[in-house]
């Protein structure tokens, strides 16, 4: 089985207590980083190593890194706009996640 492929919502503090944790994991990777501070989303990315990249926005790395799960490591205030995109159903049907079949 491929590893799950990561999303970051956020680059701050607790989404880099995250990555750190993921690292040692088998079976999932962080693929993408975006952040509204576009410098902090490349020091993150860098930082998960891999196939790790920033991205400029959550449309972006919705779009072009073929993610399977998202860690939504923004203040709770911001968590609607990113959580709500994130499960819409265009969101799900065009990415490779690994949803049931209803």
């Amino acid at each position: 089985m491929q590893p799950l492929r990561i999303g970051m919502v956020g680059a701050g503090a607790v989404a880099s207590r995250h990555v750190a944790s993921l690292a040692t994991l088998d079976g999932a990777t962080v693929v993408g980083v975006t952040d509204e501070v576009e410098e902090r989303a490349a020091a993150l990315a860098t930082a998960a190593g891999g196939e790790a990249r920033p991205y400029a926005s959550l449309e972006a790395m919705l779009a072009g890194a073929g993610l399977d799960a998202a860690y939504v490591c923004v203040p709770p205030y911001a968590h609607g706009p990113p959580s709500s995109r994130w499960w819409s159903p265009a969101c799900r049907s065009s990415s490779r996640s690994r949803w049931p079949s209803t």
